[in-house]
């Protein structure tokens, strides 16, 4: 018998371990393997008076189970069954490496045929099988479907339990317990980014209140842990998850409106390539961090949560939650990010280009980010020429008025001009050796090859 260790909640069953439960488990491990031939199993005993639309519809349930059982590395384990005489019901458990609410009991029906067990067609019933009309066996095959309903519905409550005691048991390693609960929002953002580009989708669960989800709680957590690990292998339709995992984005974290139970949290998105409805590199995104018992917890935006979305309706959701001054305020970035990052510098042209250009093959951008050149502080910049000087320039022959510039948007601007610049360079050098190969100086300026 297999799994033993989850049985203990099934003790009350009536039977358990049987020839029929070994060949629904030999049935449904074979459609974990890519070979199997999709549709019906061949090991199905399906009436050869199925006709063609309700065989298309077999094939369809049988090859959406399968996609299932491979998707979600799905495990099994023996049930229970009841038998009687020809016919058996079965049970087997069935659950998801990774998650808890991908866990069920499937029931089958089984006949028995020159002493061959065959399984039924449809789950947790005898159609399609050829049984005929007798009413004395019609009687007990709606017997055992009745059986099989209600020890489903009763056995699956406590498996589901047991899956997320497991799940959480395996979960509350990821992250120390203190900080989890000590954490201010800030901090609880900064460590859900830090797992996002890290790649640790388990850790980027936690952040989001996983553990503290309840038997019956109202969010929506087979949704969340489904498109947070579809975001994380960059599966998502609108493709934006990018954004949190893919090297070569900057990040800066905004500070936004807080009451005692909820703060939000703009975070602009910066990154060479586009994204979204309106194609822009720059993308403002509000997060919700939101206290529960446990401490403060990230609340998926629906900028991500919705982005398996149609174009039109993930657009709609972003737009719901961003304003007009968060667009505003995401130009802010350029200078929030220099007052958080002191500025690195070489002695030389040549360290610099050679410190970008390792930083280049790695794809990690924000390792340069440091060595931009940073405009002087405004107690550091010359003096501006006379007004009167006769070589300064007539005003009306000046294009743009420079109070008409807005130097938070220029600043951005030169941070947006690297992303796009590193996307495309990155984009060429897989398997390539790079290095600063010749460098141009002319007194405080040098060009780099």
């Amino acid at each position: 018998m297999r799994w033993l260790s989850v049985l203990f909640f099934l003790s009350s069953l009536p039977l358990s371990g049987g020839e029929p439960t070994k060949v629904v488990l030999s049935v449904l491990e074979k459609l974990k393997s890519k070979k199997q031939q999709p549709g019906v199993p061949g090991e199905v005993g399906i009436s050869g008076f199925v006709g063609p639309k309700t065989q298309s519809l077999l094939n369809e349930a049988w090859n959406q189970r399968a996609d299932w059982i491979r998707n979600e590395k799905v495990e099994f384990f023996e049930g229970f069954e009841k038998v009687d005489r020809e016919l058996s019901a079965v049970l087997v458990g069935a659950r998801s490496a990774d998650d808890p609410e991908e866990a069920e009991m499937m029931a089958f029906a089984l006949r028995l045929e020159d002493d061959v067990w065959s399984v039924g067609p449809v789950e947790g019933s005898f159609n399609s099988m050829g049984l005929g009309f007798d009413k004395s066996l019609r009687a007990r095959v709606s017997e055992l479907e009745r059986w099989m309903a209600a020890e489903r519905v009763t056995a699956g409550d406590r498996l589901k339990k047991e899956a997320l005691k497991r799940f959480k048991e395996r979960m509350v390693k990821l992250v120390d317990p203190e900080l989890l609960k000590s954490a201010s929002p800030r901090e609880v953002m900064e460590n859900f980014l830090a797992a996002a580009r890290a790649g640790r989708t388990e850790e980027l669960l936690v952040w989001q209140g996983v553990l503290e989800r309840g038997d019956h709680d109202e969010i929506p957590w087979e949704g969340i842990i489904s498109m947070t690990r579809k975001g994380m292998k960059n599966q998502d339709a609108r493709n934006v998850w990018r954004l949190l995992n893919r090297p070569g984005v900057m990040q800066v974290l905004l500070d936004g409106e807080e009451d005692e139970s909820e703060k939000s949290m703009l975070v602009s998105f910066l990154a060479g390539f586009s994204t979204g409805r309106d194609s822009k590199k720059l993308r403002p995104v509000i997060f919700r961090v939101r206290k529960n018992p446990g401490g403060w917890r990230v609340s998926l935006p629906g900028y991500f949560a919705k982005a398996d979305e149609d174009q039109w309706d993930h657009w709609r959701a972003h737009q719901r939650e961003v304003h007009f001054r968060d667009e505003v305020n995401t130009e802010r970035m350029a200078s929030v990010y220099e007052e958080e990052h002191a500025p690195q510098r070489a002695v030389n042209p040549a360290e610099i280009l050679d410190r970008v250009a390792r930083d280049l093959f790695d794809g990690t951008m924000e390792k340069s980010l440091p060595y931009l050149f940073r405009d002087p502080p405004e107690e550091n910049k010359e003096p501006e020429e006379d007004p009167e000087d006769e070589e300064v320039a007539d005003p009306k022959d000046v294009l743009i008025d420079a109070d008409d510039i807005d130097p938070e948007v220029e600043k951005v601007k030169k941070y947006r001009e690297f992303a796009v610049w590193w996307a495309k360079a990155s984009g060429s050098l897989k398997g390539i050796k790079v290095g600063a190969k010749k460098v141009y100086q002319s007194g405080d300026l040098a060009l780099g090859v």
